[in-house]
Parts: structure tokens; sequence; C-alpha cells
């Protein structure tokens, strides 16, 4: 009937696996009186059935920081296929959010947050206030590339620590001790080549990290030149620049003045 028609939709399902361009041609067709198609049609479109991935996450999995993380960024990728073509990670419908601290039932409080685009593979989930409460965070990773495909979930974890090494009794041991009187000869490594050295019973003390060094309150500037080296995981050593006078010259009281670290940079008080 003149003015009306039969549309008739004609469906291609992509083979999984069989990405890359697609040549879709449609010709030759006619009505049902008979009457040809007027003109051919051609498209070129791009099968796309491999979900995106998470490449990486900024803090990364089971790490410690001494700092409310901001921002957390994550960096997705949307695998090429074998001819190099892809559709793309769509940052605006990716979804993260954010759940801490962690406890015994696996769950945490949601941290409210927003998510900001960074770049075309990569997004920023910014915390709306700093994350103030130790424990384990929990983030959650809902990525899409450009054709809807989903990628599979993916979860990751960081530990927030802000709490310093905490000074108690038998934490520190020093050598010599404190309040202990040497001569040349009992100073370790006597007075030709005297050093201290400072051992600190801490599961998470960072030798590298801590600060040491010896005062003489009686010179100026006060500070006795040496220098920090690490004995092993629990002991740090002062060694001293060079002998000390045997003529009474620099007898006094030495300080030795302590600042500990643990493994994530957290400063306790200075100590002597």
């Amino acid at each position: 009937t003149s003015g009306t028609g039969t549309i008739f939709n004609y469906v291609f399902t992509p083979v999984t696996g069989q990405d890359g361009p697609v040549a879709v041609t449609f010709s030759q067709g006619r009505d049902r009186a008979g009457n040809a198609l007027a003109g051919n049609i051609a498209r070129l479109v791009i099968v796309d059935t491999v979900p995106p991935r998470v490449v990486s996450v900024n803090p990364s999995q089971d790490t410690t920081v001494a700092r409310s993380p901001s921002p957390i960024r994550i960096t997705l990728e949307d695998p090429a296929d074998p001819t190099g073509l892809f559709s793309g990670v769509d940052v605006a419908k990716t979804q993260v959010t954010l759940e801490g601290p962690i406890g015994a039932a696996g769950t945490g409080t949601p941290v409210p947050g927003t998510l900001v685009p960074f770049d075309p593979q990569t997004v920023d989930f910014i915390p709306s206030t700093p994350l103030t409460v130790d424990g384990k965070y929990r983030l959650r990773i809902s990525a899409f590339d450009r054709v809807g495909n989903p990628a599979a979930p993916f979860t990751s974890d960081f530990i927030l620590d802000t709490t310093p090494i905490a000074i108690l009794p038998g934490v520190i041991e020093c050598l010599p001790p404190d309040k202990a009187n040497v001569n040349p000869t009992t100073i370790p490594g006597t007075s030709v080549r005297p050093f201290v050295t400072v051992k600190v019973n801490a599961r998470d003390f960072s030798p590298q990290r801590s600060l040491l060094e010896v005062n003489d309150f009686c010179r100026v500037p006060p500070k006795v030149p040496g220098v920090k080296t690490v004995v092993n995981a629990t002991t740090m050593q002062f060694t001293f620049d060079g002998s000390l006078a045997t003529d009474g010259s620099q007898d006094g009281t030495y300080a030795t003045a302590i600042t500990l670290s643990d493994s994530v940079g957290n400063l306790s008080p200075q100590t002597f």
C-alpha cells in the first residue's frame, strides 16, 4: 500500500573470540513486489567482546600507608584484539567504592568520596574527608569498556597505620646503658673509635628510617660528628668520626638522641 511498508531487522551476532573489524554489507535486496533495493549498504564495525581489566591500584594490594591516601588511583586497560583495535575504557561508567576499617565479619563502613576521571584509562577516588581510623580498607572496582563489557569483580586492600611506636619500658636498649659511666677502655670501640648501639624491641621498627645521634652539651655545637649505620633489623649504631681525647678535655655527659620510626614513617617523640 502506498505510504506504508514493512521494516525488516537483520541481526548480526559476533562469535566470542572473533574480535576485530567486521565489514557489514547489505545488497541485492528486493521488496515483495520485486523492486530492487535502491543502492547497497556497507558499514565497517569493530567487534569487541573482551572486557577491560584493572592494571594497578595505588595504594597497591596490602600496602601499609601512614597518611590518608588522596587520591586513590586506579589504572584500567581494555585489551586490544589481534589487529590492535579496542573500544576503550569507559571511565564515566566505572564505579569505585571504599569501605573500612574492615572488621571481623569482613565488611566495613562505606567511605564517601568522589570519583574523578584522570585520563582515558585512569580514575581517581578522592575520600570526602581524610581517613583517620587505623585499620584495613577495601576498594571495590566495577569497570566497563565503551561497548559495555564488564570487567571481572575486583577488590584491593590497603592498611592505614598512623600510630607511632610507643616508647614503653624495655622498648629501647642502649649500649652504653642509660646513666652508665665509661672510660677510654670500657666505652664500646674504646676511645680510638667509640660507638653507641641502640636495639629496639618493636615489631614494626625501621632502623633505616629512624634517627640516631649523640650530643655532648659541653661543646658548641653539641652534636657529635659521626655516622649512623644499620646493624640488623632491630639494631642501629652511631660511630664517632674520630677518637675521644684521653686528657679530660672531652669528659662530660653525653646524650644519645633517638627518634624511632616505624616501617611507614610514623615518628615517635625524640627520646634521650
